[in-house]
């Protein structure tokens, strides 16, 4: 982003969970054709996390972060509604949690103190936190550090103690401490023992290949522009 100011979020995304997928086998990615990303969900993700006893699953919606103000982003709007609220319906019919990515260059610190100065550059929060932090009070300007406030680094959600199985699947320490309503939401919503069936043949597929003709058949019906899921089976054992 210092280097391109100018580089979109759909970009940023599918260089982010690319490389992700390539350097690291645990994690598989595959991004679907174009799809009606306004009218249908305003994700553009689906995310599976397959731990030892559980799996948890989200719809993913990426904004990048303008040094000045974010309102106009974030309560972006079209014909079928604003964005946000699209995505907070469409997982909330699934049955999955919502949470935006925010890119940014920013050195302010996150809501757990990490920032770009610990090698972050992306970062998670529930969408309903941004929806009460950004929308509900109305029109005003939005910094970056106001959404920060708001979310935790990517890489925590991978690798972060907190997010080891405390209770058999039905609680976890991550969302407790740093994100309420995901943790209110649990397990109501995000929740199952094991990832749906198209995440897990991702998962298996030999490699994981941009080119159209050559990508696994997932069965995925779905209505998010890509797919990702990482195995984190064993990983905090």
């Amino acid at each position: 982003m210092a280097g391109q100011p100018s580089v979109g979020e759909e970009s940023l995304t599918d260089w982010l969970l690319y490389d992700l997928s390539r350097r690291v086998p645990r994690v598989a990615y595959q991004k679907f054709t174009r799809w009606d990303e306004g009218t249908r969900t305003g994700a553009d993700w689906e995310w599976w996390l397959w731990f030892d006893a559980f799996a948890l699953g989200m719809r993913v919606q990426a904004k990048r972060l303008a040094a000045g103000d974010n309102y106009s982003g974030i309560a972006y709007s079209n014909r079928s509604g604003m964005q946000i609220d699209l995505l907070r319906d469409d997982a909330r019919h699934a049955g999955l949690l919502a949470a935006y990515c925010f890119y940014t260059s920013s050195t302010l610190p996150s809501k757990c103190g990490k920032g770009p100065a610990h090698g972050q550059g992306a970062y998670m929060a529930d969408a309903e936190d941004i929806f009460s932090a950004v929308i509900a009070p109305g029109r005003r300007k939005v910094a970056p550090s106001d959404v920060l406030a708001e979310a935790t680094p990517l890489a925590c959600w991978f690798c972060c103690p907190l997010m080891a199985d405390a209770n058999g699947g039905q609680a976890l320490p991550f969302f407790d401490r740093y994100h309420q309503r995901l943790a209110e939401a649990w397990p109501e919503r995000g929740f199952r023992e094991a990832p749906p069936a198209y995440a897990q043949r991702l998962l298996e597929a030999p490699s994981v290949d941009l080119e159209r003709d050559n990508r696994p058949n997932l069965g995925y019906e779905g209505s998010a522009g890509a797919l990702l899921v990482v195995d984190l089976r064993e990983t905090f054992g």
